[in-house]
C-alpha cells in the first residue's frame, strides 16, 4: 500500500501465491524465474477514487520475499 497515493483510497482486492494465480502467475514467471516465482505474491488493488474508470482503477503489483521482508519487485499494471 506504501506505493499508492492514500487520496486513491486503495483498496486491496486479492492476493494469491503467483504459483496458484491463471490471470498473471505465468508472466510472474516468465518475468522472474522459476524460483522467485515460487515465492512471489501477486497483489490487485483497486484504486476507488479513479473509478468508474476500469483501467486507470486496476493496479497489479509481484510481491517478493526477501531477507529483510516482502517488498514490491515490479509493478505490473
Amino acid at each position: 500500500m506504501r506505493y499508492e497515493r492514500a487520496a486513491y483510497r486503495p483498496q486491496v482486492r486479492a492476493a494469491l501465491f503467483a504459483v496458484a494465480d491463471d490471470q498473471r502467475g505465468a508472466e510472474a514467471r516468465f518475468a522472474c524465474g522459476t524460483r522467485v516465482w515460487r515465492r512471489t505474491i501477486v497483489v490487485y488493488i483497486l484504486d476507488r477514487a479513479m473509478l468508474p474508470s476500469q483501467s486507470a482503477s486496476q493496479r497489479v503489483f509481484f510481491v517478493g520475499r526477501f531477507r529483510d521482508g516482502y517488498a514490491v519487485w515490479q509493478i505490473v499494471h
